[in-house]
């Protein structure tokens, strides 16, 4: 070994030596650049992710306004809501429109392909809106007009959440979770709002019926259970400021009440004298502002991303 250092030239002993640590300084470097663009993909998922769960919520949130309006039509045998519902229908088409106009260049990370795979369970259910609605304005008495939007809100929500499953930057999914728990709050809201407001319009709620609201009830609660264990103590403030509203407390009076009563009561009254409505209302309008607030801290986050 040392015989061959020796009759190697000071000029080859020189470039031997210095190629070291040129190979360590390039290694250090393509590492470096791995990471860089592992960082960047990972940006890019959550800035598709940001763009999916506001199309997936705007469908989400129209059709449960359908939802309502809808109900209230078919409640007033069709004297009531007609323009309302059918200027909401437009805002719900607009909505799926919006979802059907995504195109793959709009992706950065995310293959266009399993992105449809992801909304195709939804497609399928906003698939049956048109003969659903074509019901309604027959007043059809067997429509299923709840159980079929309850189903395209349940399918747009589920989408969010597999979309967050190829989120890898911690931050961003923790902050797509957060708004998903918020989401199903205002969703499972609107369902105890229209279930309650049939049942105490009808003086009387059948035993499945009471089941079937105490699950959404239930649900509600592990959302909301859900979201102050995990959030933050930032995103807390923000949902405390309307829970303390009276309004609120009026809705969890009413809601304890029935719940109380339980499966056996044969007649229904809202104690407020015919205003749960409103109240309910109030309180899914308090929801909304809270999404909004939440959905705008998300893009603002991911907009922050390199």
């Amino acid at each position: 070994m040392f015989y061959l250092l020796k009759r190697l030239q000071f000029t080859h002993l020189l470039l031997i030596v210095s190629l070291v640590p040129l190979a360590l300084i390039m290694a250090l470097a393509l590492l470096l650049q791995s990471k860089l663009d592992s960082e960047s993909q990972n940006a890019n998922y959550s800035k598709d992710a940001v763009m999916l769960t506001a199309l997936l919520d705007n469908i989400a949130h129209q059709h449960a306004v359908e939802r309502g309006l809808t109900a209230g039509f078919l409640g007033s045998k069709g004297t009531k809501n007609g323009d309302k519902v059918a200027a909401q229908r437009q805002q719900a088409d607009k909505a799926e429109e919006d979802l059907n106009n995504l195109q793959a260049k709009a992706l950065l990370a995310f293959d266009y392909g399993y992105i449809q795979q992801v909304i195709a369970p939804l497609k399928q259910s906003l698939a049956k809106k048109q003969k659903l609605r074509e019901r309604v304005d027959k007043l059809a008495p067997h429509n299923n007009a709840f159980t079929t939007y309850s189903e395209i809100n349940r399918t747009a929500l589920d989408a969010i959440k597999v979309v967050a499953l190829n989120i890898k930057d911690a931050d961003i999914l923790h902050h797509i979770d957060d708004l998903t728990h918020i989401l199903w709050i205002k969703e499972h809201a609107g369902q105890i709002r229209g279930k309650l407001n049939g049942a105490f319009a009808k003086g009387r709620v059948s035993m499945a019926g009471f089941y079937q609201i105490s699950d959404y009830i239930r649900q509600e609660a592990s959302q909301f259970n859900e979201f102050y264990t995990f959030s933050s103590q930032q995103k807390q403030e923000i949902v405390n400021q309307f829970i303390d509203g009276p309004h609120w407390q009026q809705v969890a009076d009413i809601i304890y009440n029935f719940i109380n009563n339980g499966a056996e009561q044969t007649t229904v009254q809202d104690p407020t004298g015919g205003q749960w409505f409103a109240l309910a209302s109030a309180r899914i309008k308090d929801l909304n502002t809270i999404k909004i607030t939440l959905s705008t801290q998300l893009k603002e986050k991911a907009g922050q991303k390199s």
